[in-house]
């Protein structure tokens, strides 16, 4: 069962929120406007969602508070709650699951929790080697590489899973979903292991870190963003 803690210090934002999940069967909600309440209700409860303003008029900021939040809940949905669009790079770092641009909306909050409920799918792509097909839940793939003709799959602790002569970085791209970034000519990127994306590098949850090539930097930076949940 979800359990949801909203933290935002506008209570009539938090009142509205809370009645658009509820629309959605979300029951177990509770609502923090201050620092001292978020706190507290951490210390009482396990929580599987946090909606999070980022900014606070309580002297904090929601970015500082949702990596003191991911420490206790490691496994948890972060969402960020903001009418903002300025804090890119430092929201990263928090590894969010989505966004809510505001004002918030039924189906803004549809789009949020489908997209909370399909980080836990497995998907698969098929690859044609030689006479086998080979089939590689993505789940599995942290990230994909071309290099010298060679298709390298690289899973979420680092190591190779794969490597396969002749196949094209291309074709495996056309069957990946929306979900895997193109970041480099040569490297294909599944976002959902992203922590950081900062100068033209990602970092991976492994420590991995991967280039991001100066020409498809806007594009790779808007479409991170998109996965997350909203245009900004």
């Amino acid at each position: 069962m979800r359990k949801i803690l909203i933290y935002d210090d506008n209570i009539n934002h938090c009142l509205e929120l809370q009645e658009l999940l509820e629309q959605f069967g979300a029951a177990d909600i509770e609502i923090a406007q201050t620092y001292h309440e978020a706190v507290s209700l951490l210390n009482i409860k396990k929580f599987t969602i946090l909606f999070l303003d980022i900014e606070l008029e309580d002297g904090h900021d929601g970015i500082s508070f949702a990596a003191q939040f991911q420490k206790q809940f490691p496994d948890a949905a972060l969402v960020y709650i903001t009418a903002h669009t300025k804090y890119c790079e430092e929201i990263f770092a928090t590894n969010p699951t989505a966004f809510l641009l505001k004002p918030v909306t039924a189906e803004k909050i549809k789009r949020t929790m489908k997209i909370i409920s399909q980080k836990k799918e497995t998907i698969s792509i098929t690859l044609t080697f030689g006479k086998k097909l080979i089939r590689i839940p993505l789940t599995q793939v942290a990230y994909i590489e071309s290099i010298h003709r060679y298709l390298m799959i690289f899973d979420n602790s680092g190591s190779c899973i794969g490597e396969y002569y002749g196949i094209r970085l291309d074709d495996v791209d056309a069957q990946l979903p929306k979900s895997f970034l193109r970041c480099h000519q040569s490297i294909i990127v599944n976002m959902a292991q992203i922590i950081s994306f900062h100068s033209y590098v990602l970092t991976l949850e492994n420590g991995t870190e991967l280039p991001i090539s100066q020409s498809r930097y806007k594009n790779a930076k808007q479409k991170y963003l998109d996965y997350l949940g909203e245009t900004l």
